[in-house]
């Protein structure tokens, strides 16, 4: 194939795709670039690319941000589309989000950096409706003692369905519930860093969705690669990670299978290894420790999430379970808190999850102990 040469990177309004390159196909880059495409097993050839490629999800597996200072623009594009196919042939659920999670704060980190427009225009091609203002909107929020104003300047904004689709996981945080923000005419008003933080939110979304769109290619290379990287997951991520029962406190033993659908449905995200919102992960770490899970135990559960930081991890944890602070344990959210979060996926006619749980928990204990066919008895 042919040598892949340095040279410039910019896209759709001067947007950089060698900082932003899920914003183009393989491709349309390629014939943009060299005005035809080459099929992948011959882009598998080039050992440079393949080590670019794999040097890539290795950081994501190691919890860095790609660099890939020593690499052409040209390059930082092919070796991330390369890597997005490894990613999608290793088969492994945990990979893929840690892959759109450190691709996403690398992007993250460029956007931060860019210039009003620029930033603006890069949100645009991801699929967001966002707008920046002539002049920045200036909210007081109070006064002085000498009277003079306390305020925020608004310098973009954003459509509200948009907001409430990306800041879901920041809800935890009452600055971000829509309720408290500006909102005008059907747009939501945001700062600077704000924007960039939801940009984040928007780049992981959008790589999920290519890695959801990429096709298996037969490629002898791309498996070897794939079995490459498969060996530098760590064993605790590999396999589905299913959990039945857990033995927990003396006396107690977790089953998974009597979870009410809500948990069930949280926890299964969790074992995959999905992004939890804020509200997820309080949810199912309170209820785990309702029922006497040992604490190391849901630490390594919560190892599978993209963005897992042990000391953070173990602090909160321990602060949820009265261990920290003032010794408070806090409980879990009751039926009414779930819906109100938007957490409730079935009426199960109860008040409580831990209801649900201890009730069909007995159910389930009954069912086995009683003898083959007994309920079929009048």
């Amino acid at each position: 194939m042919p040598a892949i040469s340095a040279g410039g990177n910019i896209g759709i309004m001067g947007v950089d795709y060698s900082r932003y390159p899920f914003l183009t196909t393989l491709q349309d880059y390629m014939i943009r670039r060299l005005g035809y495409s080459i099929p992948l097993d011959e882009l598998l050839d080039n050992q440079e690319l393949t080590d670019a490629s794999f040097e890539r999800i290795k950081n994501a597996v190691e919890g860095r941000v790609y660099a890939g200072a020593s690499t052409t623009s040209e390059m930082q594009v092919l070796s991330f589309h390369v890597a997005l196919f490894i990613v999608k042939t290793t088969e492994s659920r945990w990979l893929r989000n840690r892959f759109a999670m450190y691709e996403s704060e690398r992007a993250y980190e460029f956007l931060k950096s860019e210039d009003g427009n620029t930033m603006v225009e890069v949100l645009r091609a991801s699929g967001l409706n966002a707008g920046k203002l002539a002049d920045p909107y200036k909210l007081v929020i109070g006064f002085t003692r000498s009277m003079r104003e306390i305020y925020e300047l608004y310098d973009y904004t954003m459509f509200f369905v948009d907001y409430l689709k990306y800041t879901k996981r920041f809800w935890g945080e009452s600055k971000w519930k829509l309720v408290n923000r500006l909102l005008w005419k059907g747009r939501v008003y945001v700062k600077r860093e704000e924007l960039a933080r939801i940009g984040k939110e928007v780049f992981y979304a959008l790589i999920q969705e290519l890695l959801d769109k990429a096709e298996f290619m037969p490629a002898t290379k791309l498996e070897e690669l794939a079995e490459k990287v498969r060996r530098i997951i760590p064993t605790r991520y590999t396999g589905e990670g299913r959990l039945d029962g857990f033995e927990g406190s003396p006396g107690k033993r977790v089953v998974v299978e009597a979870f009410p659908p809500c948990m069930k449905r949280i926890y299964t995200a969790l074992v995959r290894g999905d992004n939890l919102s804020h509200h997820e992960r309080f949810a199912i770490a309170t209820f785990l420790i309702s029922l006497g899970m040992d604490l190391e135990d849901i630490i390594n559960l919560f190892r599978r999430v993209p963005d897992f930081n042990e000391r953070i991890t173990r602090y909160q944890l321990e602060h949820l379970a009265g261990k920290r602070g003032g010794g408070r344990r806090y409980a879990p959210y009751n039926c009414d808190n779930m819906r109100s979060r938007g957490l409730c996926v079935s009426e199960c006619n109860v008040r409580h999850p831990l209801s649900y749980y201890y009730s069909n928990l007995k159910k389930l204990f009954k069912d086995q102990a009683s003898p083959r066919g007994a309920s079929r008895e009048s």
